[in-house]
């Protein structure tokens, strides 16, 4: 299945008209943004400014969001143009550092998978102590990395 800004151009009007319905503050939210940033003579402050817009940044719909804004209302200047630059080159530190502290948890989890694996060769019949024992570090991360992990094997098979 393709993100939605890929299947976009091949979409219904009616559905996209619907789309854009739902889309209006989130389009509102960039132009801000991107004003914001045009208006800073300060560069230092453009990680600042951006930063407050992460949750707009990290959007489902941002890529959308910012194709239809380059289509309907391309960047003018060089400064333009920079800016936009900027702002997807912040978008996508963002999701480096996601990807960052998704793979450091990921070997966290790993290892608490590991200890119950290992308590279950030396003696299978204390391994629901063990895990009791472990409670504190079988938490929410930990069932929704397994919850991703068993998803992910599913749709590899």
């Amino acid at each position: 299945d393709r993100p939605l800004h890929q299947r976009w151009d091949e979409m219904p009007e009616r559905e996209q008209l619907e789309y854009r319905v739902k889309l209006r503050e989130k389009e509102a939210r960039l132009d801000m943004l991107l004003c914001e940033l045009m208006e800073v003579t300060d560069e230092s402050m453009f990680p600042v400014i951006c930063d407050q817009y992460k949750d707009l940044l990290m959007d489902e719909h941002f890529l959308l969001i910012m194709k239809l804004r380059i289509q309907e209302r391309p960047p003018r200047s060089r400064r333009e143009k920079d800016i936009f630059v900027i702002v997807n080159k912040f978008t996508v530190s963002l999701y480096e550092d996601v990807e960052s502290l998704a793979l450091q948890n990921e070997k966290e989890q790993l290892k608490k998978i590991r200890l119950l694996c290992m308590q279950a060769l030396v003696d299978i019949d204390k391994l629901t102590e063990y895990a009791e024992s472990m409670k504190h570090l079988l938490n929410r991360d930990f069932l929704a990395y397994l919850e991703f992990a068993i998803h992910a094997e599913r749709k590899r098979i």
